[in-house]
């Protein structure tokens, strides 16, 4: 068994409901609400962090949210404005998706689902780049607060890196947020 594949067995043992609420209030207070944030999630897949309810709400906030939408595999993902009422498609991978016509954003808050982290914030993905290209494409011209969505049980001592690897700015976990910068605990 891969390493990978270890991790998402793990996942599939956690009490998804308790730490999904849990997840859910840590996350909530890290939002700054006044200032009307573009907040971009994902649809989860194979054990992945649910955030629908956070985006929901988020939307009944008044606030624009999005999906991640695929247009190749060497692409960073674009945005796609998203609301829970929108009829999705089976995208890439079969992930649902905005439709392609969908409205174009450009988040400044990114939640991102993972394998596993460490104390640094850098985080094991599925292995397609998508996430890493998006932020260093992101990063290039705008200000965007990247999120990981994790179960404590994620976390592990160091996350092998690559020159192309992204840092992500905090680690969301049932209970804690983890921050790249100690100045901000």
């Amino acid at each position: 068994m891969t390493p990978k594949e270890t991790l998402r067995k793990k996942q599939r043992k956690v009490d998804h409901s308790e730490n999904v609420e849990a997840i859910f209030l840590n996350l909530t207070s890290l939002i700054k609400w006044g200032s009307k944030p573009i907040i971009a999630g994902y649809w989860p897949i194979a054990g992945e962090i649910d955030d629908r309810a956070f985006l929901e709400y988020c939307h009944n906030q008044g606030l624009q949210c999005g999906l991640p939408f695929i247009t190749d595999q060497a692409s960073p993902l674009t945005f796609k404005a998203w609301q829970p009422s929108d009829v999705l498609e089976k995208a890439m991978y079969g992930i649902p998706a905005p439709a392609r016509e969908a409205l174009d954003l450009v988040p400044n808050v990114l939640l991102i689902p993972l394998l596993a982290f460490d104390r640094a914030c850098y985080r094991l993905g599925r292995g397609g780049g998508f996430y890493d290209r998006t932020l260093a494409h992101l990063r290039e011209n705008h200000t965007v607060w990247a999120i990981g969505l994790a179960y404590d049980c994620q976390e592990i001592d160091h996350v092998k890196r690559e020159a192309h690897d992204q840092q992500l700015d905090c680690i969301v976990t049932p209970s804690r947020v983890v921050y790249r910068y100690k100045h901000l605990c």
